[in-house]
């Protein structure tokens, strides 16, 4: 893994592409793009995000920002609000909110599973 200074990103259980298709939900804004939610916050650790987001799985899916975007994601952007780490992996999309299945794929594929350093209560 990458230091501390990467841009860690991390989501909750195990990230597949249905996973993630499921999350995909079109910005009301920003016609053509969808948002799928995430963990990030630059200069943050994995532990960090993860005891901040409280996810009780008891996986979680990591990777950075650069990886994403490589992947094909336009950007990762930090929406904080209830969880001050929250952000949104922004992707192309149809109207309805479908997002190609290679896309969601070569997404999917970026995020590395490990136990959950701070899995909240089930």
């Amino acid at each position: 893994m990458q230091s501390r200074e990467s841009h860690w990103v991390i989501r909750g259980g195990i990230v597949t592409p249905e996973q993630l298709a499921n999350g995909a939900s079109p910005l009301p804004d920003e016609p053509g793009l969808c948002q799928i939610s995430v963990a990030a916050q630059a200069g943050r650790s994995i532990e960090e995000l993860a005891a901040a987001s409280r996810f009780p799985n008891r996986q979680i899916g990591v990777t950075t920002r650069e990886a994403l975007v490589a992947a094909g994601a336009i950007d990762v952007r930090e929406t904080p609000g209830r969880n001050p780490v929250h952000g949104d992996i922004i992707v192309p999309c149809g109207p309805e909110g479908s997002v190609a299945e290679t896309l969601l794929e070569a997404l999917a594929a970026a995020f590395l599973q490990r136990a959950n350093p701070s899995r909240g209560p089930l």
